[in-house]
């Protein structure tokens, strides 16, 4: 039988998941899982699951927030998902570079380099940020 490593990897933690209900980093890497695979509505329906169960979750909010924005397109309802996660953590990077990413699909060019540069102020390691960054300055 042909599996892929994705779908081994949903059966197992479709498996986990049911093992342990309330393991939430268990649900969310299911999720993610689900995400991936082409299932987002079941991905929002677990995101949403661990944030009730967990509303300080900053990992499941902007998971969720990209899961808005790819099922609804709803770049509001995604923001504020955004922003809850880099409440509950201002350095959280998935966070961080989602919302950056929601900038620029918005046009939101300058707003997103300055929001970058400040991220980089605090976190001058972060690659990903540096990347996006370097190549927002080479298309404006």
């Amino acid at each position: 039988e042909n599996i892929s490593q994705n779908d081994k990897a949903e059966i197992y933690f479709k498996r986990a998941a049911s093992l342990a209900p309330f393991h939430l980093e268990i649900l969310n890497k299911y999720a993610n899982i689900l995400a991936k695979n082409g299932s987002p509505a079941g991905a929002k329906n677990i995101y949403e699951k661990i944030i009730s169960e967990n509303p300080r979750y900053e990992s499941a909010w902007s998971n969720l927030g990209f899961i808005e924005l790819q099922l609804n397109g709803n770049t509001n309802v995604a923001e504020k998902c955004y922003d809850t996660a880099l409440k509950l953590n201002h350095t959280y990077e998935p966070a961080v570079l989602n919302k950056a990413g929601l900038m620029i699909y918005q046009k939101r060019f300058t707003e997103a380099m300055i929001f970058l540069q400040s991220y980089l102020k605090q976190n001058p390691e972060s690659k990903k940020a540096r990347e996006i960054l370097k190549q927002l300055k080479q298309l404006h």
